[in-house]
């Protein structure tokens, strides 16, 4: 089955996005997982956290073409994405000071995939803090058994600017 796949290119900043036609086979994964295991992220975010965290998830980006099948695996979204993230979060709030340093300065959480920027293994250049706003920027289904340098490349930006 063909994929449609159209690359737009955006004039601003000077950027390439892939963007694609989801089939209904891939609309159907995303929203089996947004329903059934993105729930329980989230809330596992806001308890590490210590209060409700925005997520912004561009789906488009992050769901690849032609992969639907293993939307629902945890190496997929859920150990790239969400495990680093609550245990970066965790980690960060193991005390007062982190705790309220985090709710003094976290307003939310982008993710995101850019292929051409995404590190494929140094993960502290895929991390951005700004605005109170964090952005990760990894290659879904990719080294997803690396939870645990993804998650220290956001303490150590978080411990950096908060």
């Amino acid at each position: 089955m063909k994929k449609l796949i159209i690359v737009v290119l955006t004039l601003i900043v000077g950027s390439t996005q892939v963007v694609f036609a989801q089939s209904l086979a891939e609309r159907r994964a995303l929203k089996e997982y947004q329903e059934s295991v993105l729930p329980d992220l989230q809330n596992q975010i806001n308890s590490a956290a210590g209060f409700e965290v925005p997520l912004n998830i561009e789906w488009t980006e992050i769901a690849q073409p032609g992969e639907e099948e293993n939307y629902s695996s945890e190496a997929y979204f859920t150990n790239v994405y969400f495990t680093p993230i609550v245990k970066a979060l965790s980690s960060i709030t193991s005390d007062s000071l982190g705790q309220e340093a985090l709710k003094a300065n976290l307003k939310g959480i982008n993710i995101g995939y850019d292929p051409e920027t995404a590190p494929s293994s140094a993960y502290e250049d895929g991390v951005d803090f700004k605005d109170g706003q964090l952005s990760l920027n990894f290659k879904p289904f990719s080294n997803a058994s690396d939870i645990d340098d993804r998650a220290q490349a956001i303490v150590n930006l978080l411990e950096s600017k908060l």
